[in-house]
């Protein structure tokens, strides 16, 4: 009988128990202490307490939304400055490729009035004349003496005259019977380069070859000069400056007192191209080049035919002439 009280009293306290730790497991948030009382309630038969409702999903959503929004707007914020910034950096990457261009411009421009003023002074060195700078004179091509239209004789009609430079022109110059005294400069016909040296020269086209070989005239390198400006008549015989560039080589070859092989490009340049700017020139060469090989007498010839030709020589070219003509005794 008292076992049986103690058991009744013990399951009373149980159900007590169970029936209290619902609550207690909401009011302190212990779901798995609930979650465990519900099977003693089941098992007493007592009543299980209500289960707390559940908080809305929608809410929490809400409220990290509302959380987040100003996060976001800071970001977005800071792309806007960003593009900005990228924008202007471009403006100004712009501004300075327009600046690099005209300076660009300005130093091409510079540079084909150095090799103008180069060529005058070369020029000067050589005949003692102060013409003006071909940049002063707009419409000539660099390289090129000012244009001297021919008086209207043609080698041809110098040839029936009989004068000598006529026959010249008409034929051809024979190195062996010039009277060149042995023992002076340029008495004996220098060899032409073969061809593995004029082929060794790298230039990727005509303006940059011509560019070239007239940089080593410039220079004073006269073997590098003559072998550039070999290739370039041999490669361009058909091009604008194919006169200048036979006359720089007959200057070339002068320079370096090879005076049979530049008085026989020099005739050979005059034959080709008697209306040229630089024929008044070539004609004077060559007979300059006369001169240095003792014919003084076809020499003096070649000079008066050239101021019959070319009456309206520039200053540069008739100062040189008459030099030329007091030096020779004509």
């Amino acid at each position: 009988m008292t076992k049986l009280n103690v058991l009744r009293r013990s399951l009373a306290a149980a159900g007590l128990l169970a029936f209290a730790l619902p609550t207690a497991a909401s009011a302190f948030d212990l779901p798995g202490v609930f979650v465990a009382t519900q099977e003693p309630v089941a098992a007493v038969g007592l009543p299980a307490p209500a289960a707390a409702a559940p908080v809305p999903q929608g809410s929490a959503a809400a409220v990290s939304n509302d959380d987040q929004r100003p996060v976001r707007l800071a970001q977005a914020g800071d792309l806007v400055v960003r593009i900005n910034q990228l924008e202007e950096e471009v403006r100004r990457l712009n501004g300075r490729v327009e600046e690099l261009s005209f300076q660009l411009l300005q130093a091409q421009e510079d540079m084909r009035k150095y090799r103008e003023d180069s060529e005058f002074r070369f020029q000067q060195i050589e005949g003692g004349g102060g013409a003006a700078p071909a940049s002063s004179q707009p419409g000539e091509r660099r390289g090129e003496a000012p244009s001297a239209p021919a008086s209207g004789s043609t080698s041809t009609a110098a040839a029936e005259g009989g004068d000598d430079i006529g026959k010249l022109l008409s034929g051809g110059l024979d190195t062996g019977s010039l009277g060149a005294s042995s023992g002076s400069e340029g008495d004996s016909p220098a060899a032409k380069p073969d061809e593995s040296t004029v082929a060794s020269i790298d230039a990727s086209g005509p303006r940059d070859m011509y560019d070239l070989a007239y940089n080593y005239l410039l220079a004073g390198d006269y073997q590098r000069a003559e072998q550039s400006f070999r290739q370039y008549s041999q490669t361009y015989p058909s091009a604008s400056d194919a006169p200048d560039a036979e006359y720089w080589l007959g200057e070339s070859l002068y320079q370096q007192k090879k005076y049979a092989d530049a008085a026989e490009v020099f005739l050979d340049a005059q034959k080709s191209h008697p209306k040229s700017g630089k024929a008044p020139d070539m004609m004077l060469k060559l007979g300059m080049s006369l001169a240095k090989l003792n014919n003084r007498e076809t020499a003096c010839v070649t000079f008066k035919e050239v101021s019959r030709r070319y009456p309206q020589m520039s200053d540069n070219v008739r100062r040189k002439l008459q030099d030329e003509q007091k030096a020779a005794s004509c």
